[in-house]
């Protein structure tokens, strides 16, 4: 059964589970956000399962390589737009969403030179924190619906979103800056092997 699955199916599950999410967590009650933390749940992990499915199987395709990280990208970026509305920096959402750019004029760059470029640990590290502060300021919504944004409860969650944000935002950066440091590297080892400018 599983050796049938198209990998890419599950990142397209991905792209079809932000409209659910966006509308779940802008209604904004106990009922909607229960469900929206499961059908996050739920897409976050079919980003383990399609690499493994396409590793396991063979089923490893050069669009497969483009297009999942491509869906994980859009995922948490819409997850944090939508999230802004509650408090959450328009200019540190900016920033996110310009590294996802970069990364992507990076990794078209290198492939028109015959580099492929795959996850560098600093990018999954990168998702691994947005991934725990998305589902914190999740449980957060959750807790001001359940018992008020005054509750003691409540106050701690808050610190606690904008320390994981925080460290998210961190290693966001970390990876931008790996990034663009690895297509600087590449770059100038493809000129000096075939003597261009």
């Amino acid at each position: 059964m599983m050796k049938t699955i198209n990998p890419n199916y599950l990142s397209t599950s991905r792209l079809l589970s932000i409209v659910p999410i966006w509308c779940l967590i802008s209604h904004n009650t106990v009922a909607s956000l229960i469900i929206c933390i499961a059908v996050t749940a739920v897409a976050e992990i079919t980003d383990y399962y399609d690499g493994w499915l396409a590793r396991k199987y063979g089923k490893v395709t050069a669009f497969g390589k483009f297009y999942d990280p491509l869906c994980d990208a859009i995922l948490h970026m819409s997850i944090f737009i939508c999230l802004i509305k509650f408090g959450l920096s328009d200019v540190v959402v900016a920033l996110m969403v310009a590294r996802e750019l970069t990364i992507y004029f990076i990794r078209e760059n290198l492939a028109l030179q015959g580099i492929e470029l795959g996850a560098r640990k600093s990018g999954k590290l990168k998702t691994v924190f947005y991934i725990i502060a998305e589902f914190i300021f999740m449980l957060y919504l959750l807790i001001v619906s359940l018992s008020g944004a005054s509750s003691p409860l409540a106050v701690w969650a808050w610190d606690l979103v904008w320390s994981s944000i925080f460290v998210a935002f961190c290693f966001m950066l970390y990876s931008w800056c790996d990034y663009v440091l690895y297509f600087k590297l590449e770059s100038l080892r493809h000129e000096s092997q075939t003597g261009t400018s």
